[in-house]
């Protein structure tokens, strides 16, 4: 199977959708429960806030694609309060290609874009019992920088910073 990181596009967007639904279930669902994960999915990942990311020229939108369509996906845009920080709001991989590599290489494809334009650093938020993108994101070489919490869906989260060599 090959597979293709290429940016995203509007065709893309119920591509996107589909793997942010099967991810989201497979990956969040466990630790924050199913009853909230209905309404945080609708409003996280409905189409006109993907098509924002997806047509945002100062961020950064990526898919995984392979002979069947989008496998994965990650976007990252500066954030406000410093442009030269830019926030990964999202990295997913369809539960069927968790573990090939996939996320290494949309994050990898991602940063350097980020490194091009200048970005010193990359910031995101993930779910504290989320161990195994807590490994993900170490192995890449994030570390911790603080803890929050998501009265969205009621959990607790850690803060990750990537500071970048460009």
């Amino acid at each position: 199977m090959t597979i293709t990181v290429r940016p995203a596009t509007k065709r893309d967007i119920d591509a996107i959708q589909r793997v942010a639904r099967s991810s989201w279930q497979a990956s969040h669902a466990p630790l924050v429960g199913t009853e909230a994960s209905p309404s945080f999915f609708e409003q996280e990942y409905d189409k006109a806030r993907i098509r924002a990311k997806v047509t945002n020229d100062a961020g950064q939108f990526e898919v995984a694609v392979d002979e069947d369509g989008v496998v994965g996906f990650a976007a990252a845009a500066p954030l406000n309060q410093s442009p030269l920080t830019f926030g990964l709001s999202w990295l997913y991989v369809h539960p069927d290609h968790w573990s090939e590599g996939i996320g290494q290489r949309l994050h990898t494809t991602v940063q350097r874009a980020i490194e091009q334009r200048g970005g010193e650093r990359l910031r995101l938020g993930v779910l504290a019992e989320n161990e195994r993108a807590i490994r993900f994101y170490e192995h890449a070489g994030y570390t911790h920088h603080g803890d929050y919490y998501d009265d969205r869906i009621e959990a607790r989260g850690y803060l990750y910073v990537k500071e970048l060599t460009r």
